[in-house]
């Protein structure tokens, strides 16, 4: 479409005003498309360059004088048959010279300015072009001057371009940019009303609902459609279905105009499998709607060796010439963008995969991906997670994990050791990079001194100012040093450096009450660390600027505790539903006479090793035994296997990879034909996500309260919570052990056909903190004080399934605990 049959148009709406769809587009968006060209830079992203840069913009805002009108807004609607196209900005400088107009655009750099002319980059003339067309048809001026400033970070100089432009050359300009991105648009557009029609003619791809499965639909459909950043808690058991009752409701509110792009959101790799299979199934039921699967960058790298800041990477040249038609031959071809497919059009456009899945997840509907795309200030994804992300919906599976993954997100450490061998290494490149690590490494000295004057640790409420400008300096000549230096032999050491410095920084920046600061003495190393005791601030700051958020999970108990730690708040919906499986498929016994805690472990391990081979030698097949830690669960194999010859033995260790942990659940074999054991530790990958279904598994015994150990930050947690709450015990021990013992008795069952037993060994599981945290699913539990009484159990319990009908289970109604302050 030629500008002229464009602007044409235009005129024939008059005030621009339509009843279609807009889009809205930035004038950096407009143009970026356009023109962008070149290749991938990876720019080492100094911790404080976007601030540097804002206070640089002021300064020479504030020095121009009373006439210069600084962030002037300009917007233009252009009309197209189809859609709206709203395309807005802001004018840094606005000033008339010599009776004309100048438009200035204000561009801070690095770069020294002897290097810069016309020619040095064509995007920001295009961006003044822009703001100069609109601010020139506004105010019917026939001709204006567009001007660049450049100024120098490192020296605060300024240099001043200027081009005239009369009113027809930048219309011409203007609507070639518009042309170029408007046929871009009008095939999103055709897509969209694809999937719209898709999604209205949508049915739920069952002929029934599971119990308490509609409940949760409708819940997460009214929580978006509320929007405003409302959230919902949803507590629902094994067997809901909860993936297809989330994100079904959300495609609905989608087609409805209640947001625009879903991000499943998930801590294991399981969980975007089942995300994706879902998808899946609602595709075979007519759904259209493009989705990605992101996986994170090192496992989608072509380069064997990846250097991304080099400038060597093949797949990095010319990024940006080949974008426009990668991404069109990709989406025209693709509703499912999985790991391979990414990979295959990046090979096929020689494009680096990773930054090519974030250009394409613009274009998707749903983004399945781990946590730390929304939440992680280290590689959280700002092109969505910003002041204008409020048509995003996040739905968070499997959210017990989000807890101890917000800790470690917001949390930072540093070490000695890596300073002072940097520091060594560097000394024959460059003096005053030597200099800056040793003044960096003699504050780690005094740290020592302070860990060995209270027992090896110490912590504070604060961080130390001088420190923090030590690494300040440090972080800022160690880009310099890089960027200048690019083929030095420890250049990876360096930069892995440099980017824990630069995190360090940047946790040092959100530091407030919520933060703890500790040093300890590791052998011969030193660590300062800046712990994040409680992450729900950072956490709600996400979710307030979305659409809606629902998180979820089988084990959300006590709700209370999540809605504190994952920034919920009193206007927070939250909701429980029932196990939709009949209680009696599982046989849930409490053994309470024996005692796992620390003090009498030594003790009772050949009581804990009885209990276990009496769990399980009633009824042939596969069984798990959950453990609070690698340590105890070694010591029970020893005394089983000793005792216990005739008994199949699988033990978990430790650091296994993902090959290791499927030859380790293949051994979980269908069939009954002997007995297994498999030793495992609770909170592991064992524990919570796995589906061992019909007679993989028989039974799970848990051993322990699955307390996390004593340790230093557990105790600082407590503390934190003791004075908040007045449950500090609770919260830093209680709440996350039972969660994984939820986690852990939730592998038995997990279809309505599954049968099985679950022996839960612990003198605590009579006391009322932990009876209290048990789910209403588990009100059937019995209690068993010796071995007879438990074996009389076990025995009468296989009986019973050998010798009744299997009957499919509907009775079971949904409960649901109301809002505190309002209902859904």
């Amino acid at each position: 479409m030629h500008y002229d049959r464009v602007y044409e148009k235009i005129c024939s709406y008059g005030d621009g005003m339509s009843s279609n769809k807009k889009y809205k587009v930035s004038v950096r968006s407009l143009i970026e498309y356009s023109l962008r060209s070149g290749d991938l830079i990876f720019d080492f992203g100094s911790n404080n360059r976007t601030l540097e840069g804002l206070f640089a913009h002021q300064k020479i805002q504030k020095n121009m004088g009373d006439g210069y009108q600084a962030e002037v807004h300009v917007s233009k609607i252009i009309n197209f048959p189809s859609f709206d196209m709203h395309i807005s900005g802001r004018i840094d400088g606005l000033y008339e010279d010599e009776g004309l107009f100048i438009i200035d655009e204000i561009k801070s750099t690095y770069v020294p300015l002897d290097d810069i002319d016309e020619d040095f980059n064509q995007l920001h003339w295009a961006q003044a072009v822009c703001y100069g067309f609109i601010y020139a048809e506004q105010e019917e001026l026939s001709a204006l001057t567009l001007q660049l400033t450049y100024i120098n970070l490192d020296h605060d100089s300024i240099k001043r371009l200027r081009k005239k432009y009369t009113f027809q050359q930048l219309k011409k300009e203007f609507y070639d940019y518009v042309d170029a991105y408007g046929r871009w648009i009008e095939k999103l557009e055709r897509w969209n009303n694809i999937k719209l029609l898709s999604i209205k003619e949508l049915d739920f791809p069952f002929d029934r609902y599971r119990n308490g499965q509609r409940e949760l639909a409708v819940a997460v459909y009214k929580t978006i459609k509320e929007g405003n950043g409302q959230k919902l808690f949803a507590r629902a058991p094994t067997g809901t279905g909860k993936t297809l009752a989330t994100l079904f409701p959300a495609i609905k509110a989608i087609g409805e105009g209640h947001g625009e792009k879903i991000f499943y959101l998930t801590a294991k790799t399981i969980g975007r499998e089942v995300a994706d299979k879902t998808l899946m199934l609602l595709e075979n039921h007519g759904l259209r709607l493009r989705r990605i699967i992101l996986t994170a960058k090192d496992k989608v790298c072509f380069l064997e060796h990846r250097d991304c800041n080099s400038g060597e990477c093949p797949y990095t040249k010319g990024y940006f010439d080949k974008l426009n038609d990668a991404l069109d031959d990709i989406l025209q071809q693709n509703d499912r963008i999985d790991r391979q497919t990414l990979l295959d059009y990046a090979e096929k456009h020689q494009m680096c995969p990773y930054e090519f899945s974030l250009d394409v997840s613009n274009y998707c509907d749903v983004i399945i991906c781990d946590y730390n795309y929304a939440f992680d200030p280290r590689v959280a994804l700002r092109r969505y997670f910003t002041e204008e992300s409020s048509e995003l919906i996040l739905l968070v599976d499997e959210a017990h994990n989000l807890v101890d993954r917000g800790r470690d997100m917001y949390s930072s450490a540093l070490y000695k050791k890596p300073m002072l061998e940097m520091k060594n290494l560097v000394k024959s490149e460059d003096d005053y990079l030597t200099k800056l690590f040793n003044n960096v490494n003699k504050s780690f000295i005094e740290f020592r001194k302070i860990c060995e004057a209270n027992d090896g640790v110490y912590k504070q409420k604060d961080y130390s100012d001088k420190f923090l400008k030590q690494l300040r300096k440090l972080h800022k000549y160690t880009e310099e040093f890089l960027n200048e230096h690019k083929k030095v032999a420890y250049k990876d050491q360096l930069m892995e450096l440099f980017f824990e410095i630069n995190n360090f920084i940047k946790i040092a920046e959100m530091y407030d009450d919520n933060y703890m600061t500790y040093y300890e003495k590791l052998g011969t190393d030193v660590m300062i660390k800046l712990f994040c005791l409680d992450p729900a601030e950072f956490l709600k700051k996400i979710h307030d600027g979305v659409k809606a958020i629902v998180v979820f999970s089988a084990t959300l108990l006590p709700m209370q505790y999540f809605i504190d730690l994952l920034g919920g708040d009193a206007e927070s919906y939250r909701m429980h539903l029932a196990s939709p499986f009949d209680q009696n498929n599982l046989e849930l016994l409490f053994n309470t006479s024996i005692s796992t805690k620390y003090k009498h472990r030594e003790r009772t391990y050949d009581q804990v090793a009885h209990c276990i081979y009496n769990a399980i030698r009633h009824d042939q097949g596969n069984y798990f035994a959950f453990f609070s830690s690698y340590a105890y669960m070694n010591k029970i194999i020893d005394y089983f296997m000793e005792e216990f010859k005739e008994i199949n033995i699988l033990a978990q260790k430790q650091g296994m990879n993902e090959e290791e942990k499927e030859e380790f659940l293949n051994q979980f074999k269908g069939g009954k034909e002997e007995t297994m054991v498999a030793f495992a530790v609770m909170g592991s990958s064992f524990s919570e996500g796995i589906d061992l279904i019909g007679d993989r598994l028989q039974g799970v015994i848990i051993v322990g309260v699955g307390l996390p150990m004593i340790c230093f930050e557990r105790n600082i947690i407590k503390e934190h919570f003791d004075h908040r709450y007045h449950k500090g015990f609770e919260y830093a021990y209680v709440y996350p052990g039972m969660n994984k013992v939820l986690q852990a008795v939730g592998r038995v069952i997990r279809t309505e056909e599954d049968i099985g037993i679950g022996v839960l060994i612990d003198e605590r599981y009579g006391q009322r903190m932990y009876q209290k945290l048990f789910p209403n699913e588990w009100s059937h539990g019995r209690y068993v004080y010796h071995e007879t009484q438990l074996n009389n159990e076990i025995t009468s319990f296989w009986h019973r399934q050998s010798t009744m009908p299997f009957e499919e289970n509907t009775s079971i109604p949904y409960t649901k605990i109301k809002a505190d302050t309002k209902k859904l």
